[in-house]
């Protein structure tokens, strides 16, 4: 349907094997179309292999490997801490979301409840880690942070933004 729909790109607002899949797909269909999703869209960076390269995605944080910015840094440190070489945007993403529900858990105090959390959540305003900022609004939307960026992938599975 990609091939025969004469669009100009592909947005994918999914994650797993499954784009991994499709990515392969039209790659090996010679559909060279531009291919941009989320932050967690492209997590199999190694299935997609030489296919990773131009890839675009939408991102709230920096690279897991640029060590100028504090946060980076101080997850590749938890790492090495914790004996694991492996730096991801996901892992990334999932150490700033652990952080933020840590500081939730916190505010929630003692004898905590679904409410308590949900409240503590909401009110959590100008938390910082490193150079990034969080937030919560009181009503829909709940969006903690506003810096979102589009990178491309590079060769190496880097996303540059």
């Amino acid at each position: 349907r990609v091939r025969d729909s004469n669009v100009g790109a592909v947005f994918l607002g999914a994650t797993g094997t499954g784009t991994t899949d499709f990515v392969l797909a039209l790659r090996k269909m010679g559909i060279g179309l531009p291919v941009v999703g989320l932050s967690v869209t492209f997590t199999d960076i190694n299935g997609l292999g030489q296919h990773v390269l131009g890839l675009a995605a939408a991102s709230f944080l920096p690279s897991a490997k640029s060590k100028k910015y504090a946060v980076v840094r101080r997850y590749l440190a938890a790492l090495e801490a914790a004996g694991s070489p492996k730096t991801t945007g996901l892992g990334l993403e999932s150490y700033v979301n652990a952080h933020l529900m840590g500081e939730a858990i916190r505010r929630a105090g003692r004898d905590i409840t679904r409410e308590k959390l949900r409240g503590a959540i909401a009110s959590t305003r100008n938390f910082e880690m490193g150079e990034l900022n969080y937030g919560f609004s009181d009503a829909s939307p709940f969006v903690a942070g506003s810096l979102v960026k589009m990178g491309v992938f590079d060769s190496e599975g880097v996303l540059r933004t």
